[in-house]
């Protein structure tokens, strides 16, 4: 099992370095999602163009495996090509994960010849991220969130906070609402005809 912690001085996402994980694209890095029936991850590579290998670990197997932004092994649905985002010189991938029966916590490696991040998904717990609580806490951001209902019942709690919030509060930036764009379409699929 792999245990990180990641500090984000004042919650401020640097922008990486080519070949370098994204670590906005993935934030938080710890999720609750009891009770959800799937739940989206996202990770991201500086690079729109970049032919490098990355690669993400389910707990110790690979489930999913990249060359640039074509999907070379798929071990898990999630599985999906990254998409490039040209502007920001990012590839990123978006996936709607389901959680494995009987499991308490899964934990996601995403590595890239330069460097990896890890994202910890909780079955036992629900409700938003330490992570999140903190960032708000340092803009001084209170946000009210309704509570997964409808529509939204089966998505993860945290996916609505970021694209509502959270990280628009500690960023403010392009690579925020484009991350946000990509999960909201996730979210809502009718979004893609747009």
């Amino acid at each position: 099992m792999i245990s990180t912690t990641y500090f984000v001085p004042y919650c401020r996402f640097p922008t990486p370095e080519p070949g370098h994980v994204d670590m906005l694209t993935s934030f938080p890095f710890s999720r609750f999602v009891k009770g959800q029936k799937s739940f989206i991850l996202a990770f991201g590579v500086k690079g729109a163009e970049g032919d490098e290998w990355a690669f993400l670990y389910e707990n110790v197997s690979i489930a999913c495996m990249w060359r640039g932004d074509k999907l070379r092994v798929n071990n898990n649905s999630a599985c999906v090509p990254m998409l490039k985002h040209k502007a920001l010189d990012l590839r990123a991938f978006y996936g709607r994960f389901r959680p494995r029966p009987g499991a308490q916590s899964d934990t996601f490696l995403f590595v890239t010849k330069r460097s990896y991040l890890t994202v910890t998904v909780d079955y036992t717990q629900n409700g938003t991220s330490p992570e999140v609580e903190e960032c708000n806490s340092k803009f001084h951001t209170e946000c009210n969130f309704p509570q997964s209902t409808g529509e939204h019942k089966n998505i993860e709690p945290t996916v609505i906070r970021l694209v509502s919030c959270s990280i628009a509060n500690s960023v403010g930036n392009d690579r925020h609402h484009l991350i946000s764009l990509q999960i909201a379409k996730l979210i809502n699929p009718k979004l893609q005809r747009n």
